[in-house]
């Protein structure tokens, strides 16, 4: 299922407003087709100016909560400067652009992220080799704390 087009100009309508944000990315199970009439609508945005929340430092909650009564759908909103190198990768890789505010900004982040990846890629493929090989084997224990 994909989102429909009401729905990406309401999320384009709002973002439009929002200067500090640079960019917002449509990613997860829209993005790639496979939404249910249940899935939640999964959002990443670029903020570069957060002065705007009088130190609330997580805009996101600010932003899925008025996106859910725009929409009428859950909403979730991550912020790509606070995420993992390789979560941004793959949103910037497999999401998609909805909409640009501040193309250079935009454009430098995504430059950075890039980078970031591609140093990081190796480290991360020899983890996932070896961490594969711990699974085969069944030697992966996950100790849950106790209360």
């Amino acid at each position: 299922m994909k989102l429909n087009q009401k729905t990406v100009k309401k999320i384009i309508k709002y973002f439009s407003k929002k200067p500090e944000v640079a960019a917002v990315y449509l990613y997860g199970s829209y993005a790639r087709g496979e939404a249910r009439a249940d899935s939640d609508i999964d959002l990443a945005v670029l903020v570069t100016d957060t002065r705007k929340y009088k130190g609330f430092s997580i805009p996101q909650v600010i932003f899925s909560a008025d996106l859910e009564k725009i929409t009428g759908k859950k909403v979730e909103v991550q912020d790509l400067t606070a995420c993992s190198v390789e979560f941004a990768h793959r949103v910037l890789s497999e999401g998609k652009l909805l909409t640009s505010n501040n193309e250079k900004e935009r454009v430098n982040f995504q430059t950075s992220i890039v980078r970031k990846y591609f140093d990081l890629k190796p480290i991360l493929d020899e983890y996932n080799y070896y961490l594969a090989k711990i699974i085969k084997r069944g030697e992966l224990h996950v100790r849950y704390p106790t209360h």
